[in-house]
């Protein structure tokens, strides 16, 4: 009885249970291993790559600000009334020199001319009125005489100025060659006896000029040795007043 009572329970759970296909086991596990190969064929392992970055090293020069010279101050000069020129009255000391020793020298080496070898005043100059006399000494190194008419005179400038201050009377005569003295007369320097008068009067210059006829116009400038015209001459103060 209890035997018949177990079947006919198993046969009512029977009845209430829906109907289900059976799977096969092998089917499953066969999609499973084909699931597992799939998912380990689709992952694929990257290689990480290394990426080296060069880092360049920039170097900045340093500018090192030059100095900045400092402004000067400009000082504005304030003109003040000419002071008077003030000229030395001490006589230039010359060289005593061989007149014909150095005209002997010019006929071998400079051209052929007439040339002042010296000129001294007699007596020595002074701001008065006594008259002077020029002694002259002139080389010709022409190698001939000049003609016997031939006209020459001593004029007197002031340093500063072009025009002269005074002449000799003329000399004539006819210069051989060699040296040839010659005697101008005469020139009165005038006079000038206070201190202060005398330094502001500028230097006194002598120039030997010289007239070749028939042309009796034009004055010939006689040279001296160096190249130069004209000589300077100190003159001593007249007196001693200030």
């Amino acid at each position: 009885m209890k035997i018949l009572f177990i079947a006919f329970a198993l046969m009512l759970v029977g009845c209430n249970t829906p109907n289900q296909t059976a799977v096969p086991a092998s089917t499953v596990t066969a999609s499973a291993t084909s699931q597992q190969r799939a998912e380990t064929a689709t992952v694929t392992t990257i290689p990480s790559a290394t990426v080296t970055v060069q880092v360049t090293s920039i170097t900045t020069p340093s500018v090192t600000p030059s100095a900045t010279a400092p402004l000067q101050s400009t000082t504005t000069a304030t003109l003040s009334s000419t002071p008077p020129l003030v000229f030395s009255t001490a006589t230039p000391t010359a060289t005593p020199v061989d007149p014909q020793q150095q005209c002997n020298q010019l006929g071998s080496s400079a051209k052929p001319g007439l040339y002042v070898i010296s000129i001294q005043p007699v007596p020595e100059l002074v701001w008065d009125n006594e008259p002077r006399r020029f002694d002259v000494s002139i080389c010709n190194t022409l190698g001939v005489a000049t003609l016997n008419s031939l006209r020459f005179v001593v004029r007197i400038y002031y340093a500063t100025q072009v025009r002269p201050v005074g002449q000799t009377a003329e000399v004539m005569a006819q210069l051989v060659p060699g040296v040839n003295e010659l005697k101008f007369e005469s020139w009165t320097p005038g006079l000038r006896n206070h201190i202060t008068a005398c330094q502001q009067q500028p230097p006194v210059q002598v120039e030997v000029n010289y007239i070749v006829p028939p042309d009796l116009s034009a004055l010939r400038v006689m040279p001296f040795p160096d190249g130069t015209n004209r000589r300077t001459l100190g003159v001593k103060c007249g007196g001693t007043f200030p």
